[in-house]
């Protein structure tokens, strides 16, 4: 049992964040995540000069399961408008031939994995700290988190750079 903790704890903390975010619409900054993280991504570097203050990785795992959808053709070869953080996000999502809704969700479900192991990070080491009942009531504190709930499920930075 003491083993397997953890991973309940990811568990949960992974579905909280994934109903949360369920049949929601994009919020104001997932376009920039979305976007940036891709184009990131696409050209191997980390040469998005528009968005400095925010973590690389956390661009990275907001768009590593995009190439598992369908997107819209040359829209990370279009040039960069450095007069909109969102219009790259935006033909992503809005364009491309793949349902919004599935777009999104391959943008968001690293986030949900990111979380659960964030909750399972917290039981685990709770428990090597303190034993089974501190890392149970960490796991569930970490999965029930409020912030990890609400953010947990979007395709932004927050819940990424926060575990």
């Amino acid at each position: 049992m003491t083993r397997a903790l953890p991973w309940i704890f990811a568990v949960l903390a992974a579905l909280l964040a994934a109903l949360g975010a369920r049949g929601a619409s994009p919020t104001d900054d997932e376009p920039t995540y979305v976007g940036q993280g891709a184009r990131i991504l696409a050209r191997g570097d980390f040469d998005a000069d528009v968005l400095l203050w925010q973590p690389p990785l956390a661009l990275y795992v907001t768009s590593a399961a995009l190439p598992l959808v369908d997107l819209a053709p040359g829209a990370l070869d279009a040039p960069d408008d450095r007069t909109s953080l969102t219009s790259l996000g935006d033909r992503l999502i809005w364009e491309s031939p793949a349902a919004p809704a599935d777009v999104l969700a391959a943008s968001r479900a690293p986030v949900w994995i990111v979380c659960g192991f964030a909750a399972a990070l917290a039981a685990w080491i709770a428990t090597a700290l303190a034993g089974v009942r501190a890392g149970a009531v960490a796991g569930l504190l970490a999965a029930l988190s409020p912030p990890m709930i609400a953010h947990g499920g979007l395709a932004t930075t927050d819940a990424v750079a926060t575990a």
